[in-house]
């Protein structure tokens, strides 16, 4: 189904440092933020594009400040003497769609007009009657709104009642569901000879890593990182994740030592590969499947098997040790394990870090298989402890490129000791070009 579409509701001259807040912790989330006052009013049938683009989204976040806002004088809906806002918020309320609220706690001195008290009561208390809806919270300032939206969002989205209704939603509206304005294509990018010679007599092998499945719509690092957190703060409220190790890793070892133990790590885990919108294979998890044999990934997720099952040549999938130190002609292997099989997963520090003497046969395997062939990294900061030792270890002897949308100098010279060229691309016009050439 995609990203997660979150419909903000809100007005525009009281709140523009809050609406900035929120859409930068939802980028951060991998969560699109949808904020139909962007249109100014007269824009030709504003009201069907908002109606339209409410519809699309699968949770409804409503932020009020001491403006009640904008009500149109003519056109659509003007008879009905309400704000847009207001309008927003009865439109979801139509839909069924989960709401979050969020009202601005105002100072002694803050003087509103009687139009203003009267709306902003009036949405108080329809808010207050939703079985659906409900005040999340008050916040003083952009930083606290910010907080309490990702909280709040993360609730909704492990909350099993939440997710089941967002997932009725998803199934309901099928196709429509998808966003009314489609993405830009840009240009495939340019492959060196090398390359392709390499991927077409199957000598080259893909490293992907969780920038490939963002797409798909599940959540980016941050949001599981952020979970681990929220489980934390059950037991210890002033919890705070350490700056120093790595954000998800050092958390889900703090989570593994609660109550809950392991299996509540697992739990946490799984329910977030499996967000409620639902996720399929992209494109680019297609094109990789049929382009390339050999598959390493460090993704929990299973895009890569579902795409292959899709294929109709399902190949061997590799998630935990194996007997030998080489691995099949034609494999998927999830290098920090996979949800189907929980036991499998590389969650903790220590895992992480050890993870060459947990699965030393498996460690080695691909160690041989990232020295044998041409290495292509895609949608993979190469930045995990495990991923930077295991690159490290085979040093000079890899060949490869790396994929990444934007190329910094600094990037370069990193991955020079592993003699990765850089190529300025993203995943699904790096694959689809492969798969066309």
């Amino acid at each position: 189904m995609g990203k997660l579409r979150v419909f903000i509701s809100s007005t525009m001259k009281d709140l523009v440092n809050e609406r900035i807040a929120i859409e930068q912790l939802l980028s951060s989330f991998n969560i699109e933020a949808v904020i139909a006052e962007d249109w100014l009013p007269g824009q030709g049938q504003i009201w069907d594009r908002i109606a339209k683009e409410i519809r699309s989204c699968d949770l409804f976040v409503l932020v009020v400040g001491e403006r009640y806002g904008w009500i149109p004088d003519s056109g659509q809906k003007s008879e009905t003497g309400y704000s847009v806002t207001h309008l927003e918020v009865i439109e979801a309320k139509a839909l069924g769609l989960p709401m979050l609220a969020f009202f601005k706690t105002l100072s002694h001195e803050t003087k509103l007009s009687r139009n203003d008290k009267k709306g902003i009561g009036a949405l108080r208390d329809l808010v207050a009657s939703w079985e659906r809806g409900g005040i999340a919270g008050e916040f003083g300032n952009a930083f606290e709104l910010a907080r309490k939206v990702g909280e709040s969002i993360i609730n909704v989205l492990t909350d099993d009642f939440q997710q089941k209704r967002i997932r009725q939603r998803a199934e309901l509206a099928g196709n429509s569901l998808l966003p009314l304005a489609p993405a830009g294509s840009s240009a495939l990018p340019q492959l060196p000879p090398r390359l392709s010679h390499h991927v077409k007599t199957k000598k080259a092998v893909l490293f992907a890593g969780a920038g490939i499945s963002l797409a798909a719509g599940l959540p980016s690092a941050a949001f599981f990182a952020q979970r681990l957190v929220q489980a934390m703060h059950a037991h210890y409220p002033d919890y705070q994740a350490n700056p120093v190790s790595s954000a998800f890793s050092g958390v889900a070892t703090d989570v593994e030592g609660l109550p809950e133990g392991r299996s509540g790590l697992l739990a946490a885990v799984a329910s977030l590969v499996r967000p409620p919108q639902g996720v399929q294979p992209t494109t680019a998890h297609r094109n990789a499947v049929r382009v390339f044999d050999q598959i390493i990934t460090t993704n929990y997720d299973g895009l890569f098997e579902e795409a292959d099952l899709v294929s109709g040549q399902p190949r061997p999938i590799v998630s935990t040790e194996i007997n030998d130190t080489r691995l099949p002609e034609r494999v998927i292997v999830n290098l920090h394990g996979s949800v189907s099989q929980p036991e499998s997963l590389v969650l903790n520090e220590r895992e992480v870090l050890l993870l060459d003497r947990l699965r030393p046969n498996l460690w080695q395997a691909v160690r041989n298989l990232l020295t044998d062939k041409l290495v292509i990294v895609v949608g993979s900061s190469l930045r995990d402890p495990s991923i930077v030792r295991l690159f490290s270890e085979v040093g000079p002897e890899i060949s490869g490129y790396f994929i990444v949308p934007e190329v910094f100098e600094t990037t370069v010279i990193r991955l020079r000791a592993w003699n990765l060229e850089c190529i300025r691309a993203d995943a699904e016009g790096f694959l689809s070009a492969l798969a066309t050439s």
